[in-house]
């Protein structure tokens, strides 16, 4: 797997030479090295955050040497980087709309989340991943990731159109699946944020409720001045 390389300055007890492969290593061995520390990085990044993991630990928790890490990857962030692309949970959602079903889009969207809570409750780990990227990088390697799924936006739009049921309102595709995969998103990280210290009162609170929400609106019904509203003031 190739990886993307960024400029550093070697550390002063950095021989010379490592920033290549060893010569001859096989292809295999060097794919099982470099997703030994992908591993590692990833585990210790969720445990201890970015800053507080050094190249160091990341070479001891893949059993290689610090020479070994710099042969695949040019710095910390470099690792990173590879680690949140690899790793983060938004790489469930191209699966997630893919397998979704339903007739209508209500269905397909309530079974998009239902789908989607079962993945991050398993690996709720990797939300961690999103904290760090947004607190200690500003999200600078988000954009990269979520732009991935941009034709994934487009074909699950144009399968919500062809469903039947309920029609949709006019608006971008991205404004809808941004608003729907943005609940979501806040919904989990708020969970994962809080573990088990929400107070009774949140705890309760159910995510199809959240999306229920989503697809209805707050208000009970729409107001008779409403514009296009069936009964308003001066229609018979």
């Amino acid at each position: 797997m190739e990886t993307t390389r960024t400029h550093i300055n070697r550390p002063e007890d950095q021989p010379p030479g490592l920033l290549e492969p060893a010569a001859g290593e096989s292809a295999t061995k060097g794919a099982r090295t470099q997703r030994a520390i992908l591993e590692a990085a990833k585990g210790l990044f969720i445990a201890q955050g970015y800053h507080g993991t050094s190249i160091r630990e990341v070479a001891t928790g893949a059993g290689v040497t610090i020479g070994a890490v710099y042969n695949y990857f040019d710095s910390k962030e470099a690792i990173f980087e590879q680690v949140f692309a690899d790793y983060n949970p938004f790489r469930f959602v191209p699966e997630t709309f893919q397998s979704a079903r339903g007739e209508t889009p209500e269905e397909l969207l309530r079974d998009i989340a239902r789908r989607l809570e079962g993945m991050l409750h398993q690996r709720s780990d990797l939300l961690r991943l999103v904290f760090i990227e947004l607190l200690e990088f500003n999200g600078r390697h988000l954009l990269t990731v979520l732009t991935r799924n941009a034709a994934l936006v487009d074909e699950f739009r144009e399968r919500l159109g062809q469903a039947g049921g309920a029609r949709l309102r006019d608006m971008p595709p991205f404004l809808l699946l941004r608003t729907f995969l943005g609940l979501l998103s806040a919904w989990f990280l708020a969970e994962t944020l809080f573990q088990d210290k929400l107070p009774p009162s949140l705890a309760a609170l159910r995510m199809e409720d959240a999306v229920d929400v989503f697809l209805h609106g707050a208000l009970a019904e729409a107001p008779t001045n409403a514009p296009g509203a069936h009964g308003a003031a001066g229609e018979e």
